[in-house]
């Protein structure tokens, strides 16, 4: 299932900050929710350790771009970045039943074996190039399953919703303010 809400962590806090602000958007979402442990740079062990602790405390995870961490902790769900292996591959790899998403930044090019693509930066983002706009968001929708990435607050989760994606992604707005986001997220999509 295609969660309505991918939370990303932020490498730059704690993992005992991402916590509480996660209890409270699993609350609210349940199944519609799926943490994204994604820590560039980090070494496996690091990574290891995040994803146990937010499967203890009871979350879906999803891993980007570390299959081996991924298999380790038998987590079913990765995310690639535009350049890594193939989805076929990756699923070879990991198993016919993983959940794979795949990084876009041209909505006329989203992968089409991805089970979604997370389309950014949808809106101005610190140090990921121009947004592409709510626009995006239809074309690429066309093709594939959109989760929008890039400046995504609670009002504008919203507005994506409304241009046609499935999803949003965000890690701010997890953190910062997850009762508003999850509010608007079980409005626009029921969940």
């Amino acid at each position: 299932m295609t969660p309505r809400l991918v939370a990303v962590t932020d490498a730059a806090r704690p993992l005992a900050a991402h916590l509480g602000p996660y209890r409270v958007l699993a609350d609210a979402l349940g199944a519609g929710l799926v943490v994204l442990v994604r820590l560039p740079g980090r070494d496996a062990r690091e990574v290891l350790d995040w994803a146990g602790a937010l499967l203890d405390a009871g979350h879906e995870i999803a891993i980007a771009d570390r299959g081996d961490v991924a298999r380790a902790r038998g987590v079913t769900r990765l995310h690639l970045g535009e350049a890594s292996v193939s989805v076929r591959d990756a699923r070879a790899w990991m198993g016919e039943g993983a959940w794979v998403t795949r990084a876009c930044h041209d909505p006329s090019r989203p992968d089409r074996d991805a089970d979604a693509v997370l389309l950014s930066p949808i809106f101005t983002t610190p140090g990921k190039g121009p947004p592409l706009g709510l626009g995006a968001i239809g074309v690429a929708s066309a093709r594939a399953t959109v989760i929008a990435l890039g400046g995504v607050d609670a009002d504008r989760a919203r507005a994506c919703l409304a241009a046609g994606a499935h999803g949003v992604a965000a890690i701010r707005a997890c953190l910062d303010a997850p009762a508003d986001l999850a509010r608007v997220i079980s409005e626009a999509t029921g969940a």
